[in-house]
């Protein structure tokens, strides 16, 4: 029954975390947007890293058109972040799967393994979604 309470415990504070990211008023958007502050000639990298925004001798017609096709299509990162996105989503698969397997017969607990596969698994989710929307 402990468990099965634990269980419980960690889908509730996922769901707050979740109700956390409204984009509009959320403690994380803030924190986000202090931390990756658009116009500061960085990019992110595997989802969280910063790296150096690389130079390129565009004209101001064509960032226009790059910044209208990418508002048209709902895409704010580029096929290369999109690529490492995809790559990291099917590592952390294939982890949550060995996770998954590895656990119960370590005799890990069910309310343990919830709270040891869900983050996981929703890493891996959020990793492969954004790599097919491109946001």
């Amino acid at each position: 029954m402990k468990g099965f309470k634990l269980s419980i415990l960690a889908v509730l504070a996922f769901c707050n975390l979740s109700n956390a990211l409204n984009p509009t008023s959320s403690p994380l958007n803030k924190i986000f947007s202090k931390l990756y502050p658009a116009g500061s000639g960085e990019s992110i990298s595997w989802g969280v890293l910063k790296t150096p925004t690389k130079q390129t001798n565009l004209s101001e017609d064509e960032r226009a058109r790059r910044r209208e096709a990418a508002a048209k299509d709902l895409v704010n990162i580029d096929d290369e972040e999109r690529a490492r996105r995809r790559v990291a989503g099917q590592v952390l698969t294939v982890v949550t799967c060995a996770v998954a397997a590895a656990l119960p017969l370590a005799h890990v607990g069910f309310g343990a393994r919830v709270a040891a596969e869900f983050p996981l698994a929703f890493l891996a989710k959020g990793y492969l979604g954004s790599a097919k929307q491109g946001l």
